[in-house]
């Protein structure tokens, strides 16, 4: 006659519930860690750009405002990223609550090199939970926060190259 243990049929489960849930798919938010949302929004070119949120290159998300002192003096360090890693890092400016005219105006005169995303309803802003600026978010190249705080990373080469070179 075969038993079936009872305390060891629910001990597989959990145990399998725990392994699923190691292993399953990562939750998807905005602190680091987590699986950036998809985002999607209108460059100042016209274009639509989509954040990635998998699969894609490491990216710089740069949330800043016209209004914004240290935003406006962080610039020549994204340019300074965008000129140093070209395509293998995706670079996006997204401005927070300001009008499409503003944006141009602020990003022409400010010498962005970038694409610029308009917010100006700050949908994406809130969707990022953006509280202050100016907010820097490293993605990997599989979607996922690796930097999140206020402005750059202290060393965002290092950062970036070891993302370049990570499987």
């Amino acid at each position: 006659m075969r038993g079936v243990c009872v305390r060891c049929g629910v001990l597989k489960l959990l145990v399998s519930l725990f392994l699923w849930g190691c292993v399953g798919p990562s939750p998807t938010g905005v602190l680091e860690g987590e699986v950036a949302p998809q985002t999607k929004g209108g460059a100042l070119d016209g274009s639509t750009v989509v954040v990635q949120s998998e699969g894609g290159r490491p990216a710089l998300l740069v949330f800043w405002a016209s209004w914004c002192l240290p935003c406006r003096a962080e610039v020549p360090h994204v340019n300074a990223i965008v000129e140093q890693y070209g395509d293998r890092v995706e670079v996006i400016g997204i401005n927070m609550g300001e009008p499409e005219a503003k944006v141009r105006e602020s990003a022409q005169a400010l010498g962005m090199r970038y694409p610029t995303l308009v917010d100006p309803q700050s949908e994406i802003s809130s969707l990022w939970r953006v509280r202050s600026l100016p907010l820097g978010v490293v993605l990997d190249a599989n979607g996922r926060i690796r930097f999140r705080g206020n402005g750059l990373p202290g060393q965002p080469t290092t950062l970036l190259d070891g993302l370049l070179v990570a499987p």
